[in-house]
């Protein structure tokens, strides 16, 4: 391959890189319920600059990127996880289904990471739902949300699928068996822990949702 082609192939690459990245902030700014006015005042950019990265056109600095991120309330890591969601203009399955694959790790923690939590967070939410959230927490044996009972700027259902955890809230120690459904309501100090010996993994549903948990 010649020189020519070399950097033909780099270009498209780079330019591949660009259209991710945009579709992926695209995505979590509808995720989030918010319009690119939003965006740009929470970031300081303008509207047009916007525009132009989700749409590829543009190269963003990382220092924007940082930007981009901490207002969509993610790790900035998320915004090159680009997926295969676009806004629908293509299929009703890029707008409406989510496969298992395509689910985003959330890191509802300053960490930015549920790991040391024994904890595997996702959501699980098609990128034409602006403002709901479904999530798949999953605990390993022992992990849990934390030490201590922690609040939630959203409200939200869950649905043990398997295992048994305990639900920490209102001073009350209520165990929870696979098919037990629960509510955690906004700014509410709860604490979920998985005691058993077994994994543990519950669905949860919030509306509005808060990305940044």
């Amino acid at each position: 391959m010649n020189a020519a082609a070399d950097n033909k192939g780099t270009g498209g690459e780079r330019s591949a890189m660009l259209a991710q990245i945009g579709q992926e902030i695209r995505t979590l700014r509808r995720l989030r319920g918010m319009t690119m006015k939003d965006l740009a005042q929470r970031t300081g950019k303008t509207i047009g600059f916007i525009s132009q990265i989700e749409r590829g056109l543009s190269r963003a600095s990382l220092g924007t990127l940082q930007d981009l991120s901490d207002a969509l309330e993610v790790p900035l890591a998320w915004l090159f996880r680009a997926g295969d969601e676009d806004d629908g203009a293509e299929s009703a399955e890029k707008r409406y289904v989510l496969r298992k694959d395509r689910r985003r790790p959330r890191a509802p923690t300053s960490h930015g990471t549920t790991e040391y939590l024994g904890m595997d967070d996702f959501l699980a939410t098609p990128a034409s739902y602006a403002n709901m959230g479904l999530g798949i927490t999953r605990f390993r044996a022992g992990g849990g949300t934390g030490k201590t009972p922690e609040k939630v700027e959203f409200g939200f259902i869950g649905l043990t699928r398997e295992g048994a955890m305990t639900l920490e809230i209102d001073g009350e120690t209520i165990d929870l068996a696979a098919g037990d459904a629960f509510y955690v309501p906004s700014r509410t100090p709860y604490r979920l822990i998985n005691q058993g010996k077994d994994e543990a993994e519950f669905v949860w549903v919030a509306v509005p949702h808060k990305q940044g948990g």
